[in-house]
């Protein structure tokens, strides 16, 4: 870890309100603590307060000075307090569920400890864990280790079942892991229960069968694909379990009582991108670490009287399904089947899919409270709106809604809506497609607003493939895409082309920050 001097450009994360609120507590008697140390050999006051720690100029003697701090942490942002001449960890072995025995102890005789703590440099999005080492003058190291330990750990995970997908991506997940995130959560003292999945569908069997009771929070090591594995396995489980009828589109499901994290090592890394505002692994880490957690959407697929899947990012059809679907049959090309799927996905020649379409839409006329906008149900607050036949090369039905940003030239993915985001692609050829992939990678507003995009803010879509020459093409019977859906990039058959999605807005709590 880094090592801090005062003055560096790196800053805690809490905003100026809460840098404030330690000033007032402070200035209010809220003063918990407070001793003379010294940090790189400069004379400091370290003060600690209900709302965080506050490192404040000495030179002040009828008490802290309070108006200008040098330095100001709220607890959420301390990642662990200890003895400068021990460690400490609380892991579990990768293949039991018994915790290792290594957690630190207090050196009662040591002047100095150090304080690790989440920053975040100028102009980046990156988090990193950074520490100050600190010389207690006349008190104990000892008891301010042990108070600021008790104050930070409140309302954050303290055990948590970490799956890794060893396969994923570039096959790094293992490595991700080791490297960059067991380390963090080490220091900031999660006990883990760490699980690698050895093939298809192993995540969902983990998800359907783990004592999640046992754990304050998952954590999958991999892509969107990877978590929605887990996701479906859990959200089944439950509704098995409380005697819900899953497979009927209108029932009011029951979410698991587990928080989801997501740490980056797949293919598509979409989700952790917006729930942490950038792709990294060690952001994810120490943002899990903080512990904050906002309630996300998640949509459930059916067709006709079944439950096919849950989803946590979308439902990708025509295009979207053949381009996963050539790359699944070309495993064997390892990276390269990717690109290969795209290219020629997107410059050959496309399938026109003629779709009878309805969409589930909040009515204009009434209020939509609370309650009913998180059913999943139909009720006098939504309608079901006939689009009518759609020609189209293909569709993604997100689980979150895409939302223009003033006077910006950006998009806004909010996880957090009540309404999803419904795109259809009118006839769109291999540039059109490739400049949409581009402008969604970028978040650019134009993904929305090109020509031969339709977008629609819905709760629910029903479509239903019509017979024509099209879609029954004998290039399309052969490779069966008509019976292939895009579920979060994972292949997913349908017995018919006769989907249903139903959107349920903030659904499962997941380790996030809000969206900007």
């Amino acid at each position: 870890m880094e090592e801090l001097e005062v003055g560096d450009n790196v800053t805690p994360l809490q905003s100026t309100a809460a840098v404030q609120t330690i000033k007032i507590a402070a200035s209010e008697n809220g003063i918990l603590k407070e001793e003379e140390v010294l940090v790189k050999g400069k004379a400091r006051k370290l003060v600690m307060c209900e709302s965080g720690l506050q490192l404040v100029c000495h030179e002040n003697k009828s008490g802290p000075n309070i108006e200008n701090p040098v330095f100001s942490i709220a607890w959420v942002d301390i990642v662990c307090a200890c003895e400068t001449s021990s460690g400490k960890s609380k892991a579990v072995d990768k293949n039991t569920d018994t915790p290792s025995q290594n957690s630190y102890t207090v050196q009662q005789a040591g002047r100095k400890f150090s304080i690790h703590y989440i920053t975040r440099k100028a102009g980046s999005k990156k988090l990193s864990c950074t520490n100050m080492v600190m010389e207690v003058k006349n008190g104990t190291v000892g008891d301010w280790i042990q108070q600021i330990e008790e104050r930070r750990k409140h309302g954050k995970p303290k055990k948590l079942l970490v799956l890794i997908n060893p396969i994923g991506g570039s096959g790094s997940g293992r490595q991700t892991f080791e490297k960059l995130v067991r380390p963090l959560f080490d220091l900031a003292g999660l006990e883990l229960v760490v699980r690698v999945t050895e093939r298809a569908k192993h995540g969902e069997e983990i998800g359907n069968t783990f004592d999640f009771s046992s754990v304050d929070g998952v954590v999958t090591v991999g892509g969107d694909g990877m978590y929605m594995e887990v996701l479906h396995g859990m959200v089944l489980r439950k509704q098995q379990e409380n005697g819900i009828d899953f497979n009927n589109p209108d029932a009011s499901l029951i979410p698991p009582d587990i928080c989801f994290g997501i740490i980056p090592a797949g293919t598509g890394n979409a989700l952790t991108g917006w729930w942490n505002g950038v792709l990294d692994a060690k952001t994810a880490a120490l943002n899990i670490i903080r512990g904050e957690s906002h309630l996300v959407n998640m949509n459930a697929i059916f067709e006709p009287g079944k439950l096919i899947h849950y989803s946590g990012l979308h439902l990708g059809y025509g295009f979207f399904s053949e381009i996963i679907k050539k790359s699944e049959d070309r495993r064997w090309m390892k990276k390269a089947r990717y690109p290969y799927a795209f290219l020629t996905s997107t410059f050959g020649k496309k399938q026109v899919y003629d779709i009878d379409m309805e969409v589930l839409v909040n009515s204009d006329t009434q209020e939509v409270n609370k309650e009913i906008n998180n059913a999943a149900s139909p009720s006098s607050v939504f309608n079901w709106k006939k689009l009518g036949v759609k020609h189209t090369t293909g569709l993604l039905a997100f689980v979150l809604e895409v939302v223009p940003k003033e006077m910006s030239d950006k998009c806004q993915m909010n996880f957090l809506s009540d309404k999803a985001s419904l795109v259809l692609f009118n006839l769109a050829g291999g540039v059109d497609i490739l400049k949409f992939m581009v402008s969604f990678a970028t978040q650019n507003k134009e993904m929305i607003e090109k020509r031969y995009i339709e977008h629609y803010q819905v709760k629910g879509i029903r479509l239903k493939l019509v017979n024509n020459d099209q879609a029954n093409s004998a290039s399309t019977q052969e490779h069966g895409f008509e019976k292939i859906l895009n579920i979060d990039g994972e292949v997913i058959p349908c017995s018919v082309p006769q989907i249903e999605v139903r959107l349920h807005n903030q659904f499962l709590r997941a380790f996030s920050v809000l969206p900007k």
